[in-house]
């Protein structure tokens, strides 16, 4: 709720309804594409009227965004409540974190979600900024997970690291997930994937 018109969302009724209001904004982006994403159409399919959906978001711009910054906590929640907690070794967390990504490559929702704020990234300054910080968060964690794998690297070692390892699994989405084809070559990539990242924190 942090991005709505200040005073909207200060009790449960607000906050409940600007959740609503992301939850429908994000279910356009995903299903419908950006070229769909207009406010009288998030206002219709929250069952509310324009100039209510403009008292707790005044513009496109401030709602895109506040779905953006939910969507990636969202996504950061989820991917930590998959990690954390658990008793094992930092290459096993590691591997645990590699798996959710695998896996989310599959979810319909993330794929669309994701490509659609890869495009908007690219002229859309407040997006591109909410992209860079959770990438800078996503890779700050897993440098701090590759140190304590190999103690040898340096922090910015780690960050390089963490850099190629990213581009590994993204780019890894051009060929697998959700409505790609069903390559038989790609058949045991993920094996090969996590191999390939161990030997890149593995290796001086």
């Amino acid at each position: 709720t942090a991005g709505a018109r200040p005073g909207t969302a200060t009790n449960t009724k607000g906050k409940v309804r600007v959740n609503e209001i992301l939850e429908v904004a994000a279910g356009i982006l995903v299903n419908e594409g950006y070229g769909e994403f207009t406010m009288r159409k998030i206002a219709a399919k929250a069952n509310m009227k324009h100039g209510n959906l403009q008292y707790y978001f005044p513009s496109k711009q401030a709602l895109l965004v506040s779905m953006l910054e939910a969507e990636m906590s969202r996504y950061q929640t989820s991917m930590a409540n998959r990690v954390t907690g658990r008793k094992s070794t930092a290459k096993q967390r590691l591997i645990f974190a590699v798996d959710y990504i695998l896996k989310d490559q599959k979810n319909r929702r993330s794929c669309a979600l994701f490509w659609e704020l890869w495009a908007l990234s690219s002229h859309e300054p407040e997006v591109q900024a909410v992209m860079n910080e959770f990438y800078d968060a996503y890779l700050d964690g897993l440098s701090d997970l590759f140190v304590e794998i190999n103690p040898a690297l340096s922090k910015v070692a780690a960050l390089k690291t963490g850099v190629l390892a990213v581009s590994l699994l993204e780019g890894l989405s051009l060929f697998r997930g959700h409505n790609r084809p069903d390559r038989t070559y790609m058949r045991g990539i993920e094996t090969r994937i996590r191999a390939h990242i161990l030997a890149l924190i593995e290796t001086p």
